[in-house]
């Protein structure tokens, strides 16, 4: 308990630095900090599935299953009693715990430091970082009472967290499905809901002066994202909701479980390659590794699992070769269309900006309209060079180059 409070406290104080007085190499501790834990969260996901773990891994993953509130870790019950009632909603009481941790190590920085602490604000970015910490594991909490494993010869079916609990949907059962989806619609639904909003906001938000300090009070969701990338936290957010979604939704089928977990993760890891949205480079580079070490654990886990439906195997396999030949003509299909299409790209403009920007700007909005053609110049394009001298010879019908002094010394221009 007390390193509970020291952590949330430290926690506190050092995520409402200033963020100019952040180094890069502070940044880059925290999004990695941020990708470890929700990568030993999804080790937990992993335990709920259908699939036979292995030793010494089954007992780390229960070493780690502390992340996702396991009081049995911690020898929970010799204070909670053998109750599971009062177990599962301490675990669901966990996250809100930290509120007075946070408003009274606030309070006192107020004390100490009147004129740097913003009670209000601080407060607000504190527990959207905690939020966004135990995200996972206050979903893979909530849902557990709905995670069970069948009996043999069909004699009912068990809780995967309790297992002398049965899932009748009565009694002490219901009791836990109802204070999970009070604890699901509490927390984590909301916490999505505020953070999609905030995103929604943020474009005209950081164009106005006056909305600072609603800026500095949702910090945790843009601080870490380069700017173009800002809306990133929603993804982050789905991922983990659907892959928690995955042992609730599909049960008795390991084979599917773990295709829709693969499909999940594969993906994220090429949208974050192609978008690289955290600042710090390495953390980019860093979170591909974490999640493709995630796969090859599942991969692992998958085959050391005995084939329980040969049927549900062939449909899966059938699927996804579909699926894959789906891929391949849809490449093969751009890339033709690519090479047929028409120039759609009215005139092309290649200037130096710091000498004619308003004069090529001005010419773009007459040839607009004049002409009701796309106009691109090369500031507004970020692309590397290759691909920006590809799409003046495939897609551009004029080209302009508007001269002055220095307008040969721009890169692209020459």
């Amino acid at each position: 308990g007390i390193l509970v409070v020291s952590g949330v406290a430290a926690l506190t104080i050092s995520i409402n630095r200033s963020a100019l007085l952040q180094t890069d190499a502070s940044l880059m501790l925290a999004v990695i900090a941020g990708v470890m834990i929700t990568s030993v969260q999804i080790l937990g996901i992993y335990t709920q599935m259908e699939i036979a773990w292995f030793e010494p891994l089954q007992s780390l993953f229960q070493t780690l299953a502390i992340f996702s509130f396991n009081i049995k870790v911690l020898k929970g019950g010799c204070v909670l009693g053998p109750g599971a009632v009062t177990s599962f909603v301490f675990k669901q009481l966990v996250g809100p715990c930290c509120i007075p941790i946070v408003w009274l190590t606030l309070a006192i920085q107020k004390r100490i430091a009147p004129d740097k602490t913003d009670l209000t604000v601080m407060f607000a970015n504190t527990l959207g970082v905690i939020c966004q910490g135990i995200f996972i594991a206050i979903i893979l909490s909530a849902f557990s009472p709905m995670m069970c494993y069948d009996h043999p010869g069909d004699s009912g079916a068990s809780m995967l967290s309790s297992p002398d609990l049965l899932c009748t949907f009565e009694g002490q059962h219901l009791t836990l499905v109802i204070v999970g989806l009070v604890a699901l619609c509490a927390i984590p639904l909301p916490f999505l809901a505020v953070t999609i909003y905030a995103i929604r906001r943020y474009p005209s938000a950081v164009l106005n002066s006056m909305r600072y300090r609603w800026m500095q009070g949702f910090r945790f969701v843009f601080f870490k994202y380069r700017p173009s990338r800002y809306y990133f936290s929603v993804a982050l957010l789905m991922r983990s909701l659907l892959v928690c979604l995955v042992p609730v939704v599909i049960r008795h089928d390991t084979a599917l479980q773990v295709c829709m977990v693969a499909s999940i993760l594969g993906s994220w890891i090429v949208l974050q390659q192609q978008t690289l949205p955290w600042k710090a480079n390495w953390s980019n580079l860093l979170d591909g590794v974490m999640t493709m070490s995630l796969l090859l654990l599942l991969l692992c886990g998958t085959m050391s699992t005995p084939a329980t439906d040969a049927d549900s195997l062939a449909v899966i396999g059938t699927a996804l070769f579909i699926t894959f030949g789906i891929c391949l003509g849809f490449a093969f299909f751009l890339a033709l269309s690519s090479k047929v299409a028409p120039r759609t790209i009215g005139l092309y403009i290649c200037y130096n900006q710091s000498e004619a920007a308003a004069q090529v700007h001005y010419l773009k909005l007459l040839f607009v309209q004049r002409t009701h053609r796309r106009v691109f110049v090369d500031s507004e394009i970020e692309h590397e060079l290759n691909i920006l001298i590809d799409v003046v010879k495939t897609q551009v019908k004029n080209f302009l180059i508007f001269l002055t002094q220095h307008t040969l010394r721009h890169t692209p221009c020459v």
